[in-house]
């Protein structure tokens, strides 16, 4: 429970709001279409905080793909710093400005690394700066790269060669990425109509002949009907975003 509510709070507040937004419109929409009822709106309720801690695990996803391709960016600079003859800190300096003049002064990770150029200038080992900005990322590509970089400092390996390689390898990964959502984008696109029909169809009907489902309306039986169609309808929804959802 405390990490979503972590999860929550990373998310920017206007974004936030827009998610139970969201999510409430369609929790009413559910319990109008499966049951025509008020009260079930409520009973449904719980659903909007599922709907929306998901919406938030897909917006952090998106934000560490992007800060993957930004850290691959990022790398590149530091690399050709080293390799023109900075230090390591004048390298992630130099690194900083590029950052910003690619993706503008509100870079994130342009901020990064001036925190870990601070942390070198008060005498923090690049190691322990990248260690702790890879933590705190939570990205998989940032936290091998602070475990080869500093692998590479202890055994005095080439960090020129290192960094251009981990940010070569970062790019590729993240270029995958980018061409497995294309692929799939039709898919979900198809996905997004298709989990759009049974309600679209369920509310013709109650506007169209509203008689016909009068009968699963406001009685045991009829409660029982929807509601395994709609725990049928919610795991197909789940299924078919687990398909799509391919990791690299």
């Amino acid at each position: 429970m405390k990490n979503q509510f972590t999860l929550m709070k990373q998310i920017p507040k206007g974004t936030l709001m827009l998610l139970f937004l969201k999510g409430i419109s369609i929790a009413a929409a559910v319990a109008y279409s499966f049951y025509n009822s008020f009260i079930a709106f409520f009973l449904l309720f719980p659903l909007v905080y599922v709907y929306v801690l998901r919406e938030c695990q897909e917006c952090m996803k998106k934000k560490k793909i992007q800060s993957g391709v930004q850290f691959a960016d990022g790398l590149s600079s530091v690399s050709a710093a080293l390799f023109a003859g900075y230090s390591v800190e004048n390298a992630f300096k130099e690194a900083k400005k590029e950052l910003e003049l690619l993706y503008g002064k509100d870079c994130e990770l342009a901020s990064e690394f001036g925190i870990i150029t601070k942390k070198i200038e008060m005498n923090k080992t690049v190691e322990d700066a990248l260690e702790e900005f890879a933590k705190k990322s939570e990205n998989e590509d940032i936290i091998t790269f602070s475990e080869v970089f500093r692998f590479a400092k202890r055994s005095g390996g080439d960090l020129i060669s290192i960094v251009k390689t981990a940010a070569d390898n970062i790019r590729d990964k993240q270029n995958v990425k980018r061409d497995i959502e294309i692929l799939v984008s039709a898919k979900r696109f198809e996905q997004k109509i298709m989990n759009i029909i049974p309600f679209a169809i369920i509310l013709y009907l109650n506007l169209t002949m509203p008689d016909m489902l009068k009968p699963l309306y406001h009685n045991l039986f009829g409660i029982c009907v929807m509601s395994a169609a709609l725990i049928c309808y919610m795991a197909a929804v789940f299924m078919s975003e687990k398909i799509a959802d391919i990791e690299v």
